[in-house]
């Protein structure tokens, strides 16, 4: 209870068997006892994304790190149809079977992965979004599904609501710096203590304390963009790395034109051979 669960099930499985883990039953009678099937096509089974809005495609929407998933796989399960809460289908094959549902069991997430993942049968585990799909899955899924968590970015005032018996000079806001914080205070139509800082420009952890007890924190995090790759420009001014003899770090990615040293080089061991040729001849005629 509590605690997410994500199924991939064997085939032969009995339906019933993941009905239980979502207290509830299959659809029909007939289908409380149809079992996971194994399903292997040569040309193999398309995978599509049916719910490109969804939260947990969130990094996908833009089409800027391609899809999730794509392509095809020769194998996977025929899936008994359930009659479970909050079912939401993320990802199915072309023919309408889930390949990732996600259900909403006593508070917590229940997952029914249908992909197949092993290379006999698919390359999903090797696509560059793969990784960055399942921990996007995972982040979503540790997630609290009643709450909403608050994300604050430099430039934001920071809020804290208190009862209506607290004193604002007995709460203190400190910056990663240790630092107190100004604040401004209003009271709400229901004589709560509401105080928010100014716009704060440092990243870190800020505390909340009353009478020196720590009482809450908040976390002001960088800018997305700070952690976007793809703004960086070929030439950044400033930004050059040197080996030792002070050759340049770019030469190690260009690369280096070496035939006219190995001409050169050539050119002296010609010469050389040929000195040394000619005063040995010359020293055998005398």
């Amino acid at each position: 209870r509590g605690t997410a669960l994500i199924i991939a099930p064997a085939s032969g499985m009995d339906g019933r068997v993941f009905a239980a883990l979502g207290n509830a039953k299959p659809e029909a009678e007939g289908a409380a006892v149809m079992p996971f099937r194994e399903q292997i096509a040569d040309s193999g089974f398309g995978l599509r994304v049916v719910a490109p809005t969804d939260p947990v495609l969130t990094l996908f929407r833009q089409g800027d790190y391609g899809l999730p998933m794509a392509g095809k796989v020769r194998r996977r399960l025929a899936v008994p149809k359930f009659r479970l809460p909050g079912a939401a289908t993320l990802i199915a094959y072309e023919d309408g079977v889930p390949a990732l549902q996600r259900y909403m069991v006593d508070g917590r997430w229940l997952w029914l992965w249908n992909i197949e993942l092993d290379p006999r049968f698919g390359q999903q585990a090797y696509r560059p979004q793969f990784l960055p799909f399942l921990a996007e899955l995972l982040h979503y899924s540790c997630r609290d599904p009643g709450s909403t968590v608050a994300v604050y970015r430099p430039g934001m005032c920071l809020t804290g609501t208190f009862g209506s018996g607290v004193r604002a000079e007995d709460i203190v806001l400190s910056g990663p710096d240790g630092k107190a914080v100004p604040l401004h205070s209003i009271r709400t139509g229901a004589g709560e203590l509401e105080l928010r800082s100014p716009p704060v420009a440092a990243c870190g952890r800020y505390t909340w304390t009353q009478a020196r007890q720590v009482i809450d924190f908040m976390v002001v995090n960088f800018p997305n963009t700070e952690s976007d790759l793809r703004l960086l420009t070929g030439n950044l001014p400033g930004c050059k790395a040197t080996f030792s003899g002070g050759r340049e770090a770019g030469e190690a990615i260009r690369g280096m034109d070496m035939w006219p040293w190995l001409l050169t080089a050539a050119i002296i061991f010609w010469l050389l051979e040929g000195y040394v040729s000619w005063r040995f001849r010359r020293e055998a005629t005398t």
